[in-house]
Parts: structure tokens; sequence; C-alpha cells
């Protein structure tokens, strides 16, 4: 038997702040409850070696999603990213972002054109010759397409178009041309075990100084409180030392040192901390900063046990967030199967 029942929405940003710039705020996109994982994956089209005007390359826009048999798609988002000027240097030609990306999914042999949805844009201040690096980004609900496909786990490709010219580029610490997907799915080996997805998304930067960002809309259990915290960053570069970032829940460890690093390629970064939450929680600040390294800060993905479990009933709830940058809010079906 199988029974749809309507969820409300959410009428407010459950996490939003406005930083430096024309920075995009960050908000609760997407909520997600049930026996529910997720993978956050993607690639960086640059292929930096530490100098200058070393920005060419699209080779390394592929990557690979990896999911178990058992799983079942619930969702999947795609990002894009583009570095579109730098002030600090008006010899270097950049093309405008592109709305439009092709991408080629896991057994087909040809792209499509994905057109985006909705857009992010940051521009972040260089302190010393008082120029600016300005940054775009762009967002598509890519779910009917990895839903479509006989197996989704594979490899995907897409081609980010605008950034540097071809017949020029960007100083190699500022430049920016890559994309991610994150893909929410539903595991039916897991009994018992049901979880919170949390994704925030938005474009906020900062260099040679420090923010504290807001995440809420959410609920730690009593227990269990192990749980995990995704950040997606690009621009971080593997030669700059002094990034950092901590979360206020005093339980949850701290990300690495140096944690946008360019892993898993240059100019993109998804670092993954696993760890107990404070009980009962329903917020907590990330404080990132840098002490030379320019990041800009662009998807949160916040896992956490649920009370939504029982022996014989698969459920996953999907509420859809509106925010303040026009992101799209709907109604989306919460579906009951026994």
């Amino acid at each position: 038997m199988k029974i749809y029942i309507k969820s409300l929405i959410l009428l407010i940003g459950l996490c939003g702040f406005h930083l430096i710039g024309n920075a995009t705020s960050v908000y609760l996109h997407q909520k997600f409850t049930g026996n529910v994982n997720y993978s956050v994956f993607g690639a960086s089209e640059l292929q930096e070696t530490g100098g200058y005007w070393d920005c060419t390359g699209t080779d390394n826009n592929s990557a690979t999603l990896s999911l178990p048999a058992s799983a079942t798609v619930k969702a999947a988002y795609l990002y894009w990213y583009v570095m579109e000027s730098n002030n600090t240097d008006d010899t270097i030609p950049y093309i405008a972002i592109s709305n439009t990306a092709p991408v080629t999914f896991p057994g087909t042999s040809s792209a499509i054109n994905i057109s985006s949805t909705r857009s992010f844009n940051e521009t972040v201040p260089e302190p010393v010759s008082g120029g600016t690096y300005s940054y775009a980004g762009r967002f598509v609900d890519i779910s009917l397409q990895v839903k479509a496909l006989s197996n989704p786990s594979g490899t995907y490709r897409v081609d980010v178009q605008g950034g540097a010219s071809t017949t020029a580029c960007a100083y190699t610490q500022e430049n920016v041309r890559g994309w991610n997907i994150i893909v929410v799915y539903e595991d039916s080996t897991v009994i018992n075990n049901a979880y919170s997805i949390n994704i925030y998304d938005g474009m906020v930067g900062f260099l040679d100084s420090s923010v504290s960002i807001p995440v809420s809309g959410y609920e730690v259990l009593a227990a269990p409180t192990a749980g995990s915290l995704t950040v997606v960053s690009i621009q971080g570069d593997l030669d700059i030392p002094g990034e950092y970032m901590t979360t206020t829940d005093p339980a949850f460890p701290s990300f690495p040192a140096d944690y946008a690093n360019g892993s898993p390629g240059p100019a993109l970064d998804i670092d993954t901390v696993n760890g107990n939450f404070t009980a009962a929680s329903t917020s907590m600040n990330l404080n990132a900063g840098s002490n030379e390294d320019l990041i800009l800060l662009t998807n949160i993905v916040l896992r956490i046990p649920d009370a939504l479990a029982s022996n014989n009933t698969s459920l996953t709830l999907v509420s859809t967030v509106q925010n303040d940058d026009g992101g799209t809010a709907g109604i989306n079906d919460l579906g009951i199967s026994t």
C-alpha cells in the first residue's frame, strides 16, 4: 500500500547570512527525512601547478558517483561556478558564466544542455590593491534526469562555460571553473535508522578575514547524536595555508587545518567531517576564516539521526524552502509505503 500526503511549505529562510560584496545569502534550500543518505562529488577544470597564468585545460571535468546497489535516488542538484572578473589586473579577459551547461550522464554517449533555474553571485575585495574578484554560480535540479538512468552510478561530465577566456587566464590563485552535484538517496537496506538531511546553498567569500555562518532548521535527538557535515567551497589553493573552520557545537569536531586545499581538484573542495552533535541542539554557527587564501562557501549539507523510524515503514519527507534570493518553493509529496 502506498499513501501520499502533501507536506507543508516552509515559508521562512531557516538559515541565512549577509556578508561582504554582492554575496548571495546562504539558506536552507531543501530538507529530506527518512532512510536517506547523500553523496557530494564534482570536478575542477583547472590544471593548476602553483604558477601564474596556469589555468588552461578542460580534461578534468569528469567525476564519478558510486551509490549502493540498494539506493533509490530521491534528488540530484547540479551547481557550476566561474570567476567572471578580476579588476586587480584588467589585462585578463573573461567570459560571463553561461546559464546552460552540457552534461553527459552515465551510460550515455552525448551531452545534453541543462539550463539553470537559480543564480549566485559574490564579489570579494582584495585588501592590498583595493580591487575586487567577482564570481558567479548556477543551480539546476537534475533529479528527473538522474532518476531516469538505469544505473545512476558512473561518470558524469559537465562542461562549464565562462570564466577566463581560452586565450588568456587568470592569476592561478583566484581563478575558478568547476562544478559539483549533490545526490540524496534512500537505502532500502537501512532499517530503524531514519535521518534528516538539510541542504543549504548560496555563495559567500572571504579573503584575509573571517565569517560566522548560522546553520539552523534541525533538531538533534537525545540519542543517537552521530551525524555528518559537508562543506563545498571553491577557489581554495593547496599551496596557500592558513584557512580554518570550526563549529560552535561543543561536541562536534573541527574541520582539519587548511581544509580548502584544492581536493578533489584545483579551485574545488568537498570536505566532510563526521562526529557527534550536542543532544537536543537546534542550531550552530560555522566559523571560517583565512589568513591568505581566498575561499567561497557554496554548499552545506547536514545529516543527523531522526525519530521517523519504524520496523516496517519506509518514509521519505521532502520539504522545499523559499529563500530570499529567488529560490523556488513548492509542495512535495510525503510518500509512505508499507
